[in-house]
C-alpha cells in the first residue's frame, strides 16, 4: 500500500495533489493542521499559533506520530511553490508508536485533548481497508476555488481504486463549508457527539461522516 500511496499524484495544471515528502515545507503543513481545528490546537497551545505550529511541525517530522509527513497528502501550488492544502489520513498500516503509559504522566491539557483520542483512533483503524481522515484544510487565500473538493475527491478516488472501502472524518456541526464538502463527495452523517471547545466538559457539537465504496462519487472536477 505504501508504494501506491507514494505514487499518488494528480496534476490539474495549477495544483498538484500528492503525498507529502521529506523535502516539503513542514511549517506550511503544520500551519494547515493547526487551522483545521479552531478549538483543540488554540487550547492546547494557549492561542500561541507560533508555538503550536512549531510543535506540530515536529510531529510532521517524527515517524510514529499521527501527523507524520507520510500520513499527509497535500495540494501544492506550482506557481507559488507552496503547500496550500492538506489531508492527514491514518489506516491500519500506520505504526503509531506513542508511549501510551506516559500519557498518564504528562501535562493534563495534552492528556485531556489527545490521550483518549489516540486510543479511539487505534481501535478505528484496525479495520481492513479503512481510513480515518484526521485533518482537512485549505489555505484561506485559496478557498472558493474548489481546491478542497478536488484534493479530497481525487484522494478518495485513487484510494478506492487500490482497495480502500471506508473513509471516516469529523466536522464541527456549524462548519457548513466542511459539511457541504463531505456531502458533495458521498459522505453520510452518522452521528453527532459533543466535541471539544476548550471547556471541561466539552460543549462543541461534532458530526461524524462516513463514506463507503458503494456511495456515488460525483464528477467533482
Amino acid at each position: 500500500m505504501d508504494i501506491i500511496k507514494d505514487n499518488y499524484q494528480v496534476d490539474d495544471g495549477k495544483i498538484i495533489y500528492r503525498r507529502a515528502n521529506m523535502y516539503d515545507n513542514f511549517i506550511e503543513i503544520a500551519e494547515l493542521i493547526y487551522k483545521s481545528d479552531p478549538y483543540i490546537y488554540p487550547y492546547w497551545f494557549d492561542d500561541d499559533i507560533r508555538s503550536g505550529v512549531r510543535a506540530l511541525s515536529e510531529m510532521v517530522a517524527t515517524e510514529g506520530t499521527i501527523f507524520y509527513f507520510q500520513n499527509c497528502y497535500v495540494a501544492f501550488d506550482k506557481e507559488s511553490n507552496q503547500i496550500v492544502g492538506v489531508i492527514c489520513a491514518i489506516d491500519k498500516t500506520v505504526d503509531l508508536n506513542y508511549n501510551y503509559d506516559a500519557l498518564q504522566d504528562i501535562d493534563e491539557k495534552y492528556n485531556y485533548t489527545i490521550g483518549s483520542y489516540i486510543f479511539d483512533l487505534i481501535d478505528q483503524v484496525e479495520k481492513d481497508n479503512f481510513m480515518s481522515l484526521l485533518a482537512i484544510c485549505v489555505n484561506e487565500a485559496y478557498r472558493n476555488r474548489h481546491i478542497a473538493t478536488s484534493m479530497l475527491g481525487n484522494f478518495i478516488r485513487q484510494m478506492e481504486a487500490v482497495g480502500y472501502k471506508e473513509f471516516q472524518t469529523e466536522v464541527l456541526l456549524h462548519n457548513l463549508r466542511g459539511k457541504n464538502l463531505c456531502h458533495s463527495l458521498g459522505f453520510k452523517e452518522m452521528n453527532i457527539f459533543m466535541g471539544f471547545d476548550g471547556n471541561n466538559p466539552p460543549q462543541t457539537e461534532v458530526v461524524t461522516f462516513l463514506r463507503k465504496e458503494n456511495y456515488s462519487l460525483a464528477d467533482f472536477r
